[in-house]
């Protein structure tokens, strides 16, 4: 199934790492370059997601590479929050606001852990309580900026806005669709039953129901790739301005990816060329 579109992947894949790669040998500090740090995490998710797509896609596995898609359109997302700060200040407080959200979120257990333990019939031993918190407060020490003060100045991780609050309507508007729609194959959903559950008398197998939409999801996602790759090399080419023009060589090699994917699927004529 669209073999194109799994070696549009794999052709992605290696020109994000080659993008990586321009930094190599360079030395980044965990708080006052943060949003450098976010970039080149972000692109080494990019680049091990779109071999995975690429993998799936040629085993003729359609909802998986659907499931990756949805974790770039966030990524790209919490990209985009981070660089529209207008002060460098407010774009290093958004990369620890989305960094210390999953630690906000398992504090937030680890609280519910204790007061299970206080119970008759606690779930946890105390010596995994105690692990808990003791990462806790670990993390808390070696990432200060991390941490806000809570309720009766007590310390707590920072959280960011949930996803619609960050996008903005604009971005909102052209690519919270396709994101809602990968979203269905996470779990079982009704308008997935043709694809997953084949009818008596049913002449259309699940492969020639997902192709349309399939392509579509992964033409779009390319797009926010290249928008990915180009808001990186924003960052870096500010850090890093030596090898600027061989970044924008790569960008440019995943623009073509794109036009080549995109098979009238965007919303107008403009639409990619409008990100750059």
């Amino acid at each position: 199934m669209i073999n194109e579109y799994a070696e549009y992947y794999s052709q992605a894949s290696d020109v994000v790492a080659r993008l990586g790669g321009t930094l190599t040998g360079l030395q980044f500090r965990a708080k006052d370059q943060a949003v450098e740090v976010f970039g080149l995490q972000a692109l080494a998710i990019c680049r091990d997601h779109c071999r995975a797509i690429s993998i799936l896609l040629r085993q003729n596995l359609f909802g998986e590479p659907i499931i990756i898609s949805r974790s770039l359109f966030e990524l790209v997302f919490a990209l985009h929050w981070v660089l529209e700060a207008t002060t460098r200040e407010e774009a290093l407080e958004r990369v620890y606001q989305l960094e210390a959200t999953p630690y906000y979120e398992f504090a937030k257990e680890v609280r519910l852990i204790e007061q299970d333990f206080a119970g008759p019939n606690p779930h946890w031993s105390p010596l995994k309580v105690r692990q808990f918190r003791e990462e806790i407060e670990t993390i808390m020490a070696d990432s200060p900026f991390l941490v806000r003060s809570g309720n009766q100045g007590r310390p707590e991780f920072k959280k960011a806005p949930d996803l619609a609050s960050r996008m903005g309507q604009d971005l909102r508007l052209r690519f919270y669709h396709i994101y809602r729609f990968s979203s269905f194959f996470t779990h079982p959903t009704p308008s997935l039953k043709k694809v997953y559950i084949t009818e008596t008398g049913t002449s259309h197998s699940a492969a020639d129901i997902m192709d349309e939409p399939l392509k579509q999801t992964l033409a779009y996602c390319l797009l926010l790739i290249e928008i990915l790759a180009r808001s990186c090399c924003h960052i870096f080419d500010t850090h890093d301005p030596q090898q600027a023009a061989t970044r924008d060589q790569y960008c440019s090699i995943i623009s073509d990816l794109v036009d080549k994917a995109n098979n009238n699927y965007f919303a107008t004529s403009t639409h990619k060329r409008s990100d750059k």
